[in-house]
């Protein structure tokens, strides 16, 4: 499952077509003080920290397990980040400084209209001028790139595969999580399937979902009996498999045992709020923004498998 984080991309994407993604230092920065290095391109340390204490870090009452796994997510999204910088600089030519100037214009704009600066935007996003500088770069790029590879067409597609998306409709959804990275030792994976199996025998047998939740899951939503909260479902092209399978679930229903990246989940959808019919002309931009952020994601997968990566951090 996918889980934001609080960084400046979420201001940014209000300015872009398909939202921006930010680097890390350039080469031959000192990997002493990285938290990971990524292709030979450093995530600083410091910076990582930073992020983590105005983001994730923030919320209150962190177990450290929780926070292992809070601050494991984010490196991952940072390092997803500056996988996606270098394909841009790889692929698309640099950005009009002009143009770069005139987002940074607009950003400025929107921070004042909310009684914000950008020394506050820093301080309370701990992101640093450098980066913010990337983002807008890379948005630029990443406009151009978009432009000549999401097609009218495209869009159209997924509007129709992902029809209860654009009508809607909202899924409120709960689960108990067990973290074991995908990569762990296939005993360690098997031992750990076999508990979630045993769990969902028996919240299958009528266990308080919540109650299994509260006592194994370990996630920030542990302390919630493994409450979600709503979101939108996703459709046929959906490749994130916790949401694939939560999009097709009925109220009350409980999930096969869903292994991510993360670890592995079991879910059960507790409501489901019913939309209205939407027109895809007036909603084809947004389908056009969906279209870009997949091939977005996709980018970043694609890098993932031949990229030389350090975790420098426990």
């Amino acid at each position: 499952m996918k889980h934001p984080i609080a960084t400046s991309l979420a201001i940014l994407s209000a300015l872009a077509l398909g939202g921006s993604d930010a680097g890390a230092e350039p080469k031959g920065s000192a990997s002493s003080k990285a938290a990971a290095v990524v292709n030979g391109e450093v995530i600083p340390l410091a910076e990582f920290e930073s992020i983590y204490a105005k983001g994730p870090g923030a919320q209150p009452n962190l177990t450290p397990e929780q926070q292992k796994f809070l601050r494991h997510q984010l490196l991952q999204t940072l390092i997803d980040e500056t996988l996606f910088q270098q394909f841009l600089r790889k692929n698309v030519p640099p950005p009009d400084p002009a143009v770069a100037r005139e987002r940074m214009a607009e950003l400025e704009k929107s921070l004042k209209a909310r009684g914000k600066t950008l020394k506050q935007f820093y301080e309370d996003s701990g992101q640093s001028p450098e980066r913010l500088e990337r983002d807008i770069n890379a948005v630029v790029q990443w406009n151009a790139y978009v432009k000549k590879h999401v097609t009218d067409e495209d869009a159209k597609k997924y509007y129709e595969d992902n029809k209860d998306l654009f009508d809607g409709v909202m899924i409120r959804a709960s689960q108990v999580f067990l973290r074991v990275p995908r990569d762990a030792d296939p005993k360690v994976l098997a031992e750990t399937r076999q508990k979630m199996l045993a769990l969902r025998q028996q919240a299958l047998a009528g266990a308080d979902f919540a109650e299994l939740a509260r006592k194994h899951g370990q996630d920030a939503s542990a302390a919630q009996g493994g409450d979600l909260g709503w979101f939108p479902p996703s459709g046929k092209s959906e490749t994130d498999p916790f949401l694939r399978t939560v999009s097709s679930m009925k109220v009350n229903e409980i999930s096969h045992v869903v292994q991510t990246d993360y670890g592995f989940h079991l879910i059960k959808v507790t409501d489901r709020k019913a939309g209205k019919p939407s027109n895809y002309e007036e909603v084809k931009d947004d389908a056009r923004l969906l279209v870009a952020e997949e091939l977005r994601m996709k980018i970043i997968e694609d890098m993932r498998k031949t990229a030389k990566i350090e975790v420098l951090i426990p």
